[in-house]
C-alpha cells in the first residue's frame, strides 16, 4: 500500500516535470520565433 502511494506520487511528479520541461522548451522556441514574427507583423500592419 505504501509503495503504491509512493509510486503514484513519483508518477505525478514525473509527469509534472515532463510537462514543465515541454512548456519551457515550447516557450524558448516561441521566443525565438516571436522575435521574427513580431517584425513580420509590424511590417504587415
Amino acid at each position: 500500500m505504501l509503495k503504491l502511494k509512493l509510486y503514484s506520487i513519483i508518477c505525478r511528479k514525473y509527469k509534472f516535470v515532463q510537462r514543465e520541461s515541454i512548456r519551457s522548451n515550447w516557450m524558448k522556441q516561441r521566443k525565438r520565433t516571436t522575435s521574427a514574427t513580431s517584425i513580420a507583423n509590424i511590417n504587415v500592419h
